[in-house]
Parts: C-alpha cells; structure tokens; sequence
C-alpha cells in the first residue's frame, strides 16, 4: 500500500512498484482510479475498513506523506500491518520519524529513504540515502527494487543523515531563503542588468519560492542539527564581513582556496558543471 498515492512521490512509487508485477493499493483524500493502481479515497489518519483490510494484507507500506499528516496518521497504519511486513517512508527528517515507528511494532520492518530530489526529477542519475531502520528480507527486496532505478543508493545511519541534511539541506535551503530577503531589503528590480551567477541564484530561490513551503519548514525545524547548519552559515557570512572590515585581502584568498579545499575531489568536475550551468 502507498498512504499519499496521489503526490509526487505516491505517484512515483506506485508506478515503481506496479511496474515491478506488485498489485498496488493507494489511501489518499484526493485518490482515483490512476495507472492502474487501485486508490482509496479516505484520510489515511481514519482509514475506513477497505484500507484497513488492505493494509493487513499489504507486505509493505510506503508513506508519502508530508510531516503532519503522516504523524496524524503513523500509529493507526502501522498497527493495522500483519506481523513480517515492512515499512517505508520518505520523510526528510529522521530522527524524530524513527524514534516515534520505532516505538509501534518491534515486529515490522522498518526501512526509512529519503530521495535527495524532488519526483519530477526522477530517479536517474539522482542520490537516494536509505536507513535498514530493522531489516530483513522485504527490506532487502525493496533495496533491490531501488537499485534498478538508476539512482545512487547510499546507505547511512539515522544520526548520519540528520547530520549530512544540516549541509545539503538546512544550511543550502537557509542561505537561498536568505538570499531572497536581501532582495527584498536591497530593493532588487527583477529587469536589472544581472549576471549569470546571479541569475542561477535566482533560479534557485524560485524553486523553493513555488513548492511546497512546509517541507521546507520541517527541514528547518525538525532536524537535531539544524541549529548548527544555520549557526555556520551566520559565522562564515560574519567572518567574510570581518575580512572586508579589515581589508584583509590576503586572508579573502585564503577563504577562497580552503573553500575550494573543500569541495575535494570533485572540484574541477562541479566547476565544470558550473560553466555549463551559467551559459544556459
């Protein structure tokens, strides 16, 4: 079953799983008859007894709901699994995910992922990390059925993808929002002469401007380290600040080449990707 088949992912992984030979159930307020996967059109947090009946004869469970509505929802789903079956979520914080399914059943399997991309990107070429929360062997089948995807699977532990998320996630998502307030404060007109930094930078802000703001927001909120991802953010923009203060040029440069320091190995590839960037 997949609780919130009629998002962007729910989609994704209803298809994914019907293309696999699996009969597909979705649960989702906004569900229909759709590519040949059988929806129920209930909340998922008070399934009717179609849904429940599904989820007992459901071998894994795949949550594609955001934040709320799938806490809402957690105890009730998960409960009404048989004993052996697994569950998968996506939610972009895991921490608190886990510790809550956890708690449920100690006869689930639990695998948690999260796809680095937004569904209309698709799986190729992209990141996925996933988490054998408590594996077994539908986790394992499932991590099969991700590998044929195309997208990287990189497994991790719960602490080390909140901890990684703080960079590629909060820190990232803090400084574009950043970014679009000091437009708003600097007075930004939008048919200014601009250059193509600046305008890749203003495509990014857009990105986040027109999706889903409370995805963002649990981001922010919900991670354990997000307090330190925005904390180094604020201290590199006031050490940078101190470096002009001093007219520190010498010490600039250094920023400059530890920055690139830290982008290791895929320095020259990420420049590249850039120039390719810039010009389109």
């Amino acid at each position: 079953m997949v609780a919130g088949a009629k998002g962007g992912f729910g989609r994704t992984f209803c298809a994914l799983l019907a293309a696999d030979g699996s009969e597909v159930t979705g649960i989702d307020t906004r569900a229909a008859e759709d590519g040949g996967t059988h929806a129920i059109a209930a909340d998922a947090a008070a399934p009717p007894p179609e849904a429940l009946a599904a989820l007992a004869r459901a071998d894994v469970l795949v949550l594609c709901l955001p934040e709320a509505p799938l806490f809402a929802a957690l105890a009730v789903l998960v409960r009404a699994l048989s004993s052996g079956a697994l569950v998968v979520d996506t939610t972009s914080v895991k921490s608190r995910y886990v510790a809550a399914v956890t708690e449920l059943r100690d006869d689930v399997e639990l695998y948690s992922i999260e796809p680095m991309f937004a569904p209309d990107v698709g799986f190729a070429g992209q990141d996925l990390i996933a988490i054998p929360v408590r594996d077994g062997p539908r986790s394992q089948a499932f991590r099969g059925l991700l590998g044929t995807t195309g997208a990287r699977v990189v497994e991790m532990s719960v602490d080390e993808h909140d901890r990684q998320a703080a960079a590629t996630q909060v820190a990232a998502h803090a400084a574009l929002l950043a970014y679009g307030t000091v437009l708003r404060r600097l007075g930004f007109d939008p048919s200014a002469p601009s250059t193509p930094v600046q305008r890749t930078l203003l495509a990014l802000v857009a990105r986040i401007a027109t999706r889903d703001a409370g995805v963002y927001w649990h981001i922010q909120r919900d991670n354990p380290h997000g307090p330190g991802g925005r904390a180094a953010l604020r201290d590199a923009l006031a050490a940078l600040d101190d470096l002009v203060a001093r007219d520190d040029e010498a010490g600039f440069r250094a920023l400059v080449a530890e920055t690139a320091e830290a982008l290791g190995p895929d320095l020259a590839a990420l420049a590249q990707r850039s120039a390719r960037i810039v010009q389109s």
